[in-house]
């Protein structure tokens, strides 16, 4: 069994701390223009334009590159509007009522010998036995 035993040493609390230590964590230069960098990329704006108007906009020009730029939106889990990735997701697709009624009755009698048949049919379409497999009749 591993017990930890915690000393306190000083009398010292976290608004103490707060007060007398800035935190050494730095932001970044895309964190300070977040709002102008959504409004760009929305716009239909490349990545690379969007690093070329930082670069002119920012005093710090460092880790201003496309890479540094999408893993940021990664991280961030931003995405974008005008994605027609993002756009496709949601389409709402209509299924025939024949098709319904169709697939209700393959479940209810034997779902998976319809299935194969007519998969084995579709293929046959498709990739139809070349003539010499053909048997012949005489």
């Amino acid at each position: 069994m591993l017990v930890l035993y915690c000393r306190k040493g000083s009398d010292m609390n976290v608004e103490d701390f707060m007060e007398n230590e800035k935190p050494r964590k730095k932001r970044s230069v895309f964190d300070c223009y977040r709002d102008d960098i959504l409004m760009l990329l929305d716009s239909d704006y490349t990545q690379l334009q969007v690093i070329e108007f930082l670069k002119k906009k920012s005093k710090s020009r460092s880790g201003l590159s496309q890479q540094n730029l999408s893993l940021w939106l990664k991280r961030n889990k931003i995405t974008l509007q005008s994605d027609p990735r993002n756009s496709q997701k949601n389409i709402p697709v209509k299924i025939k009522d024949s098709d319904k009624n169709q697939n209700n009755n393959a479940n209810a009698t034997g779902g998976r010998e319809e299935t194969k048949k007519r998969l084995h049919e579709a293929a046959m379409i498709m990739y139809p036995k070349p003539d010499y497999l053909e048997k012949k009749q005489i």
